[in-house]
């Protein structure tokens, strides 16, 4: 398929993007957004995706990654500032086939942040790489597929991709005592999406 018509289709790009969120991205850096995760488990769980189409982060060119890699991290720092807690950051680094099995669900690539502390790197097997943050994971060459998750003190982790959807998802939703609620398009969240608008435009004024 060609690439113009695969950005037609996705949900991310912005052809779809502006259709797809009803009340617009929370951050923005020009070449990235922050919106809302439909199946938030928690208030404030947000999806960063860079605008070009790429099926996960480490592909972006060099320079893109370190944009989108200070992106990510500003956004951190704000909804950690919103909610008053740590944020856990993971991706599903998805490969361009189709045919093979991997963790993310959706081609066009995208970081979860999540306002709390779920311990995801003792949840994931497999041996790890170690980066000292974001920046810095982002500075490696392109790869794919894998899993990146962030520790509590910002260090992150990237492990071969376990191949199961949605994994860290099925995680984090264990932890908060909802472990039938990973699947984000069986379970929407819609009220905590609504709730994540409001808290951030609390948050300004």
């Amino acid at each position: 398929m060609h690439s113009e018509r695969i950005e037609e289709l996705c949900e991310f790009c912005p052809t779809l993007l502006e259709r797809y969120w009803f009340n617009g991205p929370l951050m923005s850096c020009g070449s990235a957004v922050a919106i809302p995760a439909v199946g938030s488990l928690v208030p404030g769980y947000l999806l960063v995706l860079p605008l070009r189409h790429v099926v996960n982060a480490s592909l972006l060119s060099p320079g893109e990654r370190a944009e989108f890699a200070d992106f990510v991290q500003s956004v951190q720092v704000r909804l950690s500032a919103v909610y008053d807690r740590p944020v856990t950051m993971f991706e599903h680094g998805g490969c361009e086939s189709e045919e093979r099995p991997r963790s993310s669900c959706v081609d066009h690539a995208h970081v979860h942040l999540v306002p709390g502390v779920y311990n995801l790197p003792a949840a994931t097997p497999g041996r790890p790489e170690r980066h000292d943050s974001w920046c810095e994971f982002m500075e490696s060459e392109p790869k794919g597929p894998y899993l990146a998750c962030s520790d509590a003190d910002g260090t992150v982790w990237q492990f071969p991709d376990v191949r199961r959807p949605q994994f860290y998802r099925r995680v984090v939703a264990k932890s908060l005592g909802m472990a039938d609620h990973w699947d984000y398009a069986l379970h929407p969240q819609w009220e905590n999406v609504r709730r994540t608008y409001a808290d951030f435009s609390s948050a300004r004024d």
